[in-house]
């Protein structure tokens, strides 16, 4: 994403790099560049080589595209990225402080608003195996 910022004029009125540097997760036509995907990317994301292929980086990617995807919770390096039960979620939602729906959930982080899209939804998520992510291998089966 570098690529957008190194023009060397952030205070630029375009209205394009301004709507990209605003909501980079929405509109970069790179979306493997986008910020929340780098982050669910890196060694504490769920698409990282540790957790791709566990049951807890399977729901953390769910909870992430789900949920999480665009808002300001998915990007803070401070937040947890990866979610070992519901109980995990709830403490790092907790740790926020109080915080605005909007800083965990973008109604409209895939277009237009969808009203069913909020952190409840997690609840479905993770709280479909009673809050516990057992087994430690998705190709195991376990």
């Amino acid at each position: 994403m570098d690529f957008f910022y190194d023009s060397g004029d952030e205070d630029s009125d375009d209205p394009l790099q301004t709507a990209l540097r605003s909501i980079p997760d929405k509109l970069l036509p790179f979306r493997e560049h986008a910020p929340s995907r780098l982050r669910m990317q890196q060694a504490d994301g769920p698409f990282s080589a540790e957790y791709a292929r566990t049951r807890h980086g399977f729901f953390s990617a769910l909870v992430w595209r789900g949920v999480t995807f665009g808002p300001a919770f998915a990007n803070d390096h401070t937040n947890s990225a990866v979610f070992t039960s519901l109980e995990d979620w709830k403490e790092s939602v907790d740790a926020c402080g109080p915080q605005e729906e909007s800083y965990f959930c973008d109604r409209s982080a895939y277009g237009m608003c969808n009203p069913h899209r909020t952190p409840a939804l997690v609840n479905k998520i993770l709280g479909s195996n009673g809050g516990a992510i057992t087994g430690s291998s998705l190709l195991s089966g376990a």
